[in-house]
């Protein structure tokens, strides 16, 4: 269940932190396959963190991570659970990317 609430300064330093720190880490083969550059993806994604989006951008980023493949650590998929359920995101939302875990 879904209850979008209002991230908090904390909530979107930590996000754009996440972001900023899996810049740089998708291979060539991944942009040839999916298209694009996951970079540019992330700084989309940043932007729509300062137009007050954190959601969005949070799914977007999770989906992009996962589409590219790039691997997180705990650490970062702990980020994006805690972030997520500030939100008010379901926590299952980002089951999937366990399997990027490295």
């Amino acid at each position: 269940m879904r209850r979008s609430q209002s991230p908090t300064n904390r909530d979107a330093a930590t996000l754009r932190a996440l972001a900023s720190g899996l810049l740089g880490r998708s291979t060539g083969a991944a942009h040839d396959t999916v298209g694009g550059r996951f970079d540019e993806r992330v700084v989309l994604m940043l932007d729509q963190l300062d137009h007050g989006e954190a959601e969005m951008a949070l799914e977007d980023l999770a989906s992009n991570v996962y589409e590219f493949g790039v691997h997180v650590s705990d650490a970062e998929l702990d980020q994006f659970a805690e972030i997520g359920s500030n939100l008010g995101i379901d926590p299952d939302r980002w089951s999937y990317l366990c399997e990027l875990v490295q």
